[in-house]
C-alpha cells in the first residue's frame, strides 16, 4: 500500500473512532458544560475524517472504515466505563486517555512516514495540535 494512502488511512481511523466514541460518550452525560465541551471536539474530529477523506480521493482512494470488531469493541468499553461512573470528571480523564492514544498514534505515523507528502504531514500536526487543546479543555473536568 502506498505510504500516503496508509498515513490518511490512520488518520482518518482516528478521527472517526474519536468522533464514534464521544457520540457514544454523549448519551450518557447530562451535565450541560461538558456536554458542549465533547460536541466540540466531536465536530473537530469530523472536520479531520472530512480532510482526510478529501485528500484520499487525490490518491484515486477512499479511506478504509475500522473494522466491526474494532468499533463494537471500543462501544463496549465506552458503555461500561460510562455505566460506572458518568461524571464529569470520570468522563473528562476517558476522553483525555482517548486523546492522548490519539496523539501517539498520529505522532508515530509521522514518524513512521517522513516522506509522506506536506498535506497529510499537516493533518497529522493539526490533529496533535487538536488533541493537545482538547487535553487542556477536559482538566477543568478533572
Amino acid at each position: 500500500m502506498d505510504s500516503n494512502i496508509e498515513f490518511l488511512n490512520t488518520l482518518y481511523q482516528t478521527a472517526k473512532m474519536g468522533e464514534d466514541n464521544i457520540k457514544t460518550i454523549l448519551k450518557t452525560v447530562n451535565a450541560q458544560d461538558i456536554k458542549s465541551d465533547l460536541q466540540t471536539q466531536m465536530n473537530g474530529y469530523n472536520t479531520f475524517g472530512y480532510r482526510a477523506q478529501q485528500l484520499m480521493t487525490k490518491y484515486d482512494d477512499v479511506p478504509k472504515e475500522n473494522g466491526p470488531m474494532q468499533k463494537m469493541m471500543a462501544y463496549a468499553g465506552v458503555r461500561m466505563n460510562t455505566m460506572k461512573d458518568a461524571s464529569p470528571s470520570h468522563i473528562a480523564e476517558m476522553m483525555i486517555q482517548g486523546s492522548t492514544m490519539g496523539i501517539i498514534e498520529e505522532t508515530e505515523s509521522l514518524k513512521k512516514h517522513p516522506e509522506a507528502d506536506e498535506p497529510i504531514q499537516q493533518i497529522a500536526r493539526d490533529m496533535i495540535q487538536f488533541e493537545q487543546d482538547s487535553i487542556e479543555r477536559l482538566k477543568q473536568y478533572l
